[in-house]
Formats: C-alpha cells, sequence, structure tokens
C-alpha cells in the first residue's frame, strides 16, 4: 500500500475511533499503557520530558490535548498540538477553549511525516510523541523533520506502545 494510503488509513482511524476510546474509559488522555490514574501518568511524562517554565513545545500527534491542557495548565510553556484527525482537532480546540488556554496551546491539523512544511527550522525546545511515533507511517521521514525543527540544544520525548 502507497504511503499516502497509509496514511490516509490512520487520519480515519482516529476520526472513527477517537470518540470510542473516550466513552471506554481513555477520557481526554488517549495512552494505551497507562497506570489506572491518569495524574500519575501525566506527571511521570513531565519529569520524564523535562518539562519546565519557557519550553516551546510541540505535541506531535496531540490526540484530543489532554496532555497538552495539562501540560500548560501547570507550567508556562507554549504548545503547538497537532493530529492528522479532522475529529480530534475539532475536539482539542473545544477543549483548549474551554480551559482558557487559546493562546497557549494551539491546535493544528498537520501530518507529523511533513513537519518541515508547516515549521520553520529550529522552531521547538520539545518535541513530545506519546506513543505517536509507533503510527508513523514513514519513521525516516518523521526523523528527517524533527531533525529539522528542532533547537540545537532540544529534545524529544517519545513514549512508545
Amino acid at each position: 500500500m502507497k504511503t499516502s494510503k497509509l496514511k490516509a488509513k490512520v487520519e480515519k482511524y482516529y476520526d472513527d475511533w477517537t470518540h470510542q476510546y473516550i466513552s471506554s474509559g481513555y477520557g481526554d488522555i488517549i495512552q494505551a499503557h497507562r497506570p489506572p490514574d491518569a495524574l500519575e501518568l501525566l506527571n511521570h511524562i513531565c519529569k520524564q520530558a523535562n518539562i519546565i517554565d519557557g519550553l516551546k513545545i510541540l505535541d506531535a500527534g496531540c490526540g484530543i490535548c489532554g496532555p497538552a491542557i495539562y501540560i500548560a495548565q501547570n507550567f508556562n510553556v507554549n504548545i503547538t498540538a497537532i493530529t492528522n484527525s479532522a475529529e480530534q482537532v475539532k475536539m482539542a480546540t473545544e477543549k483548549v477553549q474551554a480551559a482558557s488556554l487559546k493562546g497557549t496551546v494551539e491546535v493544528i491539523r498537520a501530518d507529523f511525516h511533513n513537519l518541515e512544511d508547516f515549521f520553520p527550522a529550529e522552531s521547538f525546545d520539545l518535541i513530545l510523541m506519546l506513543e505517536s511515533f509507533g503510527h508513523a507511517v514513514d519513521k525516516t521521514s518523521v526523523l528527517k523533520g524533527i531533525a529539522h525543527i528542532l533547537k540545537k540544544e532540544g529534545h524529544v520525548y517519545k513514549r512508545l506502545f
């Protein structure tokens, strides 16, 4: 199957399944492997990703922004959250607005396979990939894009399945 068809398949999957994930108990934090206490997971991510005030963060594969909202509520950061799912963009945008984080968290529809098409070089201090890298159709293009948009002293935090 061609790369474009695989990407479209992943996009459709999240458009179709996001509501089922939420209603089945995942809530706003769509993470497959997590402790029962979502706050324990979020605090672990913040600690392991070395999140501190002042960072410019890309949440690549943001879902409906559960982690991004939590991070923005607890740190003085700027987050750009991307997903290729139109349904997730709609839901995430509503949640960001409800949390009064407009301007702190920006949600956009973008494909993390083409990061350099959306962001200039050295745009981010930290790139979060919370289980999303496992869905990459072309991991090489994702890593090349990350290398382009990550600041020289920046880092990536990946949480695998």
